[in-house]
């Protein structure tokens, strides 16, 4: 299990009621407010900054499971309990914008 942890937090700052990532929920169950992602900033803070950049840097565009991914590369920042052999990934993201003509003109652009 990873030591970084995120959670879904109440915005209301009377409530701060708190959820499970996995949950499946769009607005705090106790006051109906929005919620927002929240991140363990102290266990972050235990790389420095140069750390953090030279770790993603070296798994952009990698082959190496499941970091190869422009999303996944990031894992500790974007969903930390996900067990590598439990990510879902096709190597998204990282991926050039190319001219389709023909299929602009199909289109109507």
């Amino acid at each position: 299990m990873s030591k970084y942890k995120s959670w879904f937090q109440c915005i209301n700052e009377e409530c701060r009621e708190t959820y499970q990532l996995n949950e499946i929920i769009y607005r705090c169950r106790k006051c109906g407010n929005l919620l927002e992602v929240m991140h363990d900033l102290e266990t972050l803070r235990e790389k420095t900054a140069e750390e953090w950049k030279d770790l993603f840097d070296n798994r952009y565009r990698r082959q190496i499971w499941p970091y190869g991914s422009s999303v996944w590369g990031k894992k500790e920042w974007v969903c930390p309990y996900v067990e590598d052999e439990n990510v879902v990934s096709m190597y998204e993201g990282a991926t050039n914008l190319f001219w389709a003509e023909r299929f602009g003109k199909q289109v109507g652009i």
